[in-house]
């Protein structure tokens, strides 16, 4: 039997689809700074990478006036680690600020730096008692000389951190609208149209839903495949990496089926979470 080949797709979430948009960025921007103005020209995004492999988080970062928003969706899992993922991504995006603005770090004059705002949305099933998260004390016992603090958004706790009805809370009533239809209906044609139709109904981003009805099943048809493949092939990992019965089982697969042309370096590394030179060193 042929052996299924890892499938990843690079095409945009609803998620990240959804703040491609100008006007609703200047929503987002809004609803975390409810009393300062601004128009869809002060918004710059700046997004360093739409999706992070696997699937698991979407990211997003805007430039307003003053202030840089990073933002991350958490789909199914949550790990605190995102602490680390958020300080990587906005070093990266002072960086990009730098290099755009011809600042240079190398003299004493003061510089009028955009003030960062931090928060990640998990839309999954765990409950998250924290509300906010910071590298330095979950890491380093407070007593590190380095920080950033991220806080987190969930259905629970959004009226408490939120105004109501903003894009974030409709956002997270899009997942869960999304999730009850799969479980009726299953991953087809049938569950996505209504949960369209449904989001329209109940008012759940209806401008968004009605303008892009066609993009929004198109990308979430691809998502559920996506899904399917992934399962697929991650019990197969798993079945062959028990059979070798030993820890490196996996890799010896993950290496396998890269020799054989199965996934590209780029596939076997984001699956193991490494670079991909460290990948490649795993299969000279």
């Amino acid at each position: 039997m042929k052996k299924q080949r890892i499938k990843r797709s690079y095409k945009d979430t609803v998620f990240t689809f959804l703040f491609k948009h100008e006007k609703y960025c200047l929503e987002l921007f809004k609803t975390f700074n409810p009393h300062e103005e601004a128009t869809e020209d002060d918004i710059k995004i700046i997004t360093i990478r739409p999706i992070l492999l696997n699937g698991i988080y979407n990211d997003l970062g805007i430039l307003v006036k003053n202030k840089i928003i990073l933002l991350a969706e958490a789909q199914s899992t949550w790990s605190e680690i995102i602490v680390w993922r958020m300080f990587g991504y906005l070093a990266d995006s002072y960086n990009k600020y730098f290099i755009e603005n011809k600042i240079s770090l190398y003299n004493s004059k003061h510089k009028d730096f955009p003030k960062p705002e931090l928060f990640v949305i998990y839309t999954g099933d765990k409950m998250i008692s924290k509300e906010e998260i910071s590298l330095n004390e979950l890491y380093f016992d407070g007593k590190g000389t380095i920080d950033i603090r991220v806080k987190i958004i969930t259905r629970e706790n959004i009226k408490k951190i939120l105004s109501k009805n903003n894009i974030v809370s409709q956002y997270i009533n899009f997942t869960d609208v999304s999730n009850e239809n799969v479980k009726k209906y299953g991953r087809t044609k049938e569950a996505l149209k209504k949960i369209i139709d449904e989001c329209i109904e109940k008012n759940i981003l209806k401008e968004f839903m009605k303008e892009n009805r066609k993009e929004i099943i198109d990308i979430m048809d691809v998502l559920y495949n996506d899904d399917v493949i992934m399962e697929s092939y991650e019990h197969e990992i798993r079945e062959e990496g028990r059979e070798e019965g030993r820890e490196e089982g996996m890799i010896n697969i993950l290496v396998r089926q890269f020799k054989d042309k199965k996934i590209s370096a780029k596939e076997g590394a984001d699956y193991l979470g490494v670079a991909i030179e460290k990948f490649l060193e795993l299969v000279k």
